[in-house]
């Protein structure tokens, strides 16, 4: 199998992970001082532009900024290959319908199940009341450099994205309802940098989701699972590996096994739904 990743920066995480399993990667990337770093790094093929790499691979990275995302796996789905999304995987819910026309060739690179893992499968049978879920960027600067800056960025789907996919891997079901507030106190050029959600499933269980983008602390994900009998709570204060899911990705599209995303679609939903009401 043949792989191109478009993007650099987190895109390095793709390289590595196609490389383990023993892929032809070729990277684009624009800014030239990268491009010649990284293929020598990883001694990897490189070029400068994508579209005409499109019909040469069998998969395709994009890990461009958010507003290209939709644009390139569109053009990539569109010429029959596999498509592997940094979040969010796309900006508007029309984007969306049609992203669900491939369910079974997309995967939308979201690492915290991975790294939660063993907390969701000790819950998996718990009969849960609470969720909380807390996402402290720790990254403040993004917001106010770079392309992030350029306005309208949306911080539910940048990373609120990573809590609802999570939500979504201890209650596999959509909430009846829930609330959200937002704020803007960091003078950011984008609707809001904190946002506070609530949601609450048919069980009653509830989910307390903190989307906390103007945080200038360590970057942090904190977990805590509340059931009758028992509840735990983690905090994850390192880097979160993403190349376990591309790994997978890749496995399961070698073994021709069922690819679906159901669980994506529904986080997306809900952060559309949350975007909305914040």
């Amino acid at each position: 199998m043949k792989a191109l990743v478009i993007g650099g920066g987190v895109g390095e995480q793709h390289i590595l992970a196609y490389k383990q399993k023993g892929l032809d990667v070729t990277l684009v990337e624009t800014d030239a001082e990268r491009r010649e770093e990284l293929a020598a790094k990883h001694e990897i093929a490189v070029t400068d532009r994508y579209d005409t790499m499109l019909s040469q691979v069998d998969i395709v990275s994009i890990c461009t900024p958010d507003k290209e995302h939709f644009m390139q796996a569109q053009q990539a789905l569109d010429r029959g290959t596999y498509v592997v999304l940094e979040k969010p995987p796309c900006l508007t819910p029309d984007e969306l319908v049609w992203l669900q026309r491939f369910d079974d060739r997309i995967y939308c690179n979201l690492p915290l199940p991975w790294h939660f893992k063993s907390l969701i499968d000790e819950f998996r049978d718990q009969e849960t009341y609470l969720i909380e879920l807390d996402y402290l960027w720790g990254r403040h600067h993004k917001l106010v450099e770079g392309w992030r800056s350029e306005g309208g960025y949306s911080i539910v789907l940048g990373a609120g994205i990573h809590l609802f996919d999570l939500a979504m891997h201890f209650k596999d079901e959509m909430p009846v309802d829930g609330a959200a507030l937002g704020a803007n106190k960091s003078g950011v050029n984008a609707p809001f940098d904190c946002v506070q959600g609530i949601i609450r499933w048919q069980d009653g269980t509830l989910a307390r989701i903190n989307i906390n983008c103007g945080f200038n602390g360590a970057h942090e994900h904190r977990v805590g699972v509340y059931a009758r009998e028992k509840h735990k709570i983690e905090n994850n204060l390192s880097s979160v590996d993403k190349k376990p899911g591309i790994i997978d990705f890749v496995e399961a599209i070698e073994a021709k096994h069922h690819i679906e995303n159901s669980r994506l679609w529904r986080a997306m939903a809900l952060c559309f739904e949350l975007q909305a009401n914040a």
